[in-house]
């Protein structure tokens, strides 16, 4: 599983911690039945819950940024793909 952070959902965070439960109720979260929780970022939970996102970080014992090496896009246009892959 990946290191748990501010851009982790709720479901994952759940899964990896599941006594992180107690800190999200102290904020008067009730993200363990809310079906928002499979797709809700925890920093989109904080924000929509008015709740200081590092605050709500401290508390659960996570870090705002992955230390995994970021993901990249590539990105190319459709007749590019055509001409390269498609013939």
């Amino acid at each position: 599983m990946a290191e748990i952070n501010a851009d982790s959902t709720i479901y994952e965070l759940l899964q990896a911690k599941p006594e992180s439960t107690e800190a999200l109720f102290k904020f008067g979260m009730g993200c363990v039945g809310c079906a928002i929780a499979r797709g809700e970022t925890i920093r989109q939970a904080a924000e929509a819950h008015g709740i200081p996102l590092p605050e709500l970080l401290k508390a659960l014992g996570i870090s705002e940024n992955s230390s995994s090496p970021p993901y990249f896009l590539c990105l190319i246009s459709v007749s590019e793909a055509e001409g390269n892959f498609f013939r």
